[in-house]
């Protein structure tokens, strides 16, 4: 089926980018909002190839963007002996001390279930003023899949979630969500289309109560006042401790109690894909654990993951596929236990707790 633009709009000659607000600025091509694109026959070809180390089609000093504090890669070890880490090890010659970051090891979760692309990515380039900060990038994600989106600091991993969400805008490039093509879409139609940003940091807002707090993200399910309690009683059902804190102010709590709520306001929307900034963030390893706990949870009932995160490890142990960034580009896409073993990648980048390298 292709992909139809997100505001319902045919492929024309003289579609407009961006936003229906937009002034009309260029012909229909891969940049306009009624771009459409047909999905490939066979999904599962492309998920049996090895990962790739991919050039980079465009080199600038300047161009770094992402925010993200990703700054050391811990050593992160199964407690239950995880047999896809010990083919991930194998062919390491000296063992990893634990790091105090630790998870308990579950099933990793099939790559896109339904071999079905939720979403896809195509050719993205965005520019801050005269600078590009992303060069032709590309990434897919199935449904049911959690996805690592790795690299240095200022690789503009931060940069492709914001330009997925809509929150900036794109200068080229196509970006396709459960069929639908959302290039320059509003923030508001993409969250509601299903698909959610968790920002870095705390994504609550402090003065308000949890109940309050729940209940805004409530609203992007529309007017329906029973559907929006159904929802709110369901992620309490996830998050007890917030069940005993509803109307406790947000910013009084901890900060694990915050990322907890975060994350709540975010699954209130029913999403189908989450997009993950820094889950683990100044968070102790008993509230992480707590997290992916629930965050497998949701995956195993068909929600769609792509995480940022700055334990290299503790991602690349909960996803399936991961991509690796530098300067804008893509560098390596595909299996995370390929690319935990490529230490040409990540060792000028991430420190081990042990300062062995």
């Amino acid at each position: 089926m292709s992909a139809t633009g997100i505001t319902g709009r045919a492929s024309c000659p003289t579609a407009p980018c961006g936003s229906s607000s937009s002034p009309p600025c260029c012909r229909c091509d891969r940049r306009c909002c009624c771009w459409t694109n047909p999905r490939p026959a066979s999904r599962s070809a492309r998920r049996r190839r090895s990962g790739r180390c991919c050039g980079r089609s465009g080199t600038s000093s300047a161009a770094r963007s992402s925010s993200s504090s990703t700054t050391c890669r811990c050593c992160f070890r199964c407690r239950n002996g995880c047999t896809r880490w010990t083919s991930a090890k194998s062919s390491r010659t000296a063992p990893r001390t634990r790091s105090p970051l630790t998870t308990t090891c579950s099933p990793v979760i099939s790559a896109g279930r339904g071999g079905q692309t939720l979403l896809r990515v195509e050719g993205l380039n965005v520019s801050y003023g005269p600078v590009q900060v992303l060069f032709d990038v590309s990434i897919e994600v199935g449904d049911g899949e959690i996805v690592a989106l790795l690299g240095t600091n200022g690789a503009g991993k931060t940069t492709v979630l914001r330009a997925v969400s809509g929150v900036i805008p794109v200068s080229s490039g196509t970006i396709t969500f459960n069929d639908v093509d959302i290039t320059g879409a509003s923030p508001r139609k993409i969250v509601q289309s299903g698909l959610i940003q968790l920002p870095g940091g705390r994504g609550v807002f402090p003065g308000m109560s949890v109940r309050e707090n729940l209940e805004i993200g409530a609203h992007s399910l529309g007017r329906d006042h029973a559907r929006r309690r159904r929802a709110i009683d369901a992620v309490l059902d996830e998050f007890p401790d917030l069940r005993d804190r509803l109307d406790q102010q947000a910013g009084t709590m901890s900060g694990g109690q915050q990322q907890m709520l975060s994350l709540a306001k975010s699954m209130v929307v029913e999403p189908k894909l989450l997009l993950i900034d820094e889950l683990s963030l100044g968070l102790a390893p008993k509230i992480v654990e707590q997290l992916l706990e629930t965050l497998r949870r949701y995956v195993e009932r068909g929600v769609s993951v792509v995480v940022i995160e700055q334990h290299v490890d503790l991602a690349l142990s909960i996803a399936e596929r991961a991509y690796f960034m530098e300067r804008g580009s893509i560098r390596f896409d595909g299996p995370s236990a390929e690319l935990h073993g490529r230490d040409d990648l990540l060792r000028a980048v991430f420190l081990t707790s042990t300062g062995g390298r």
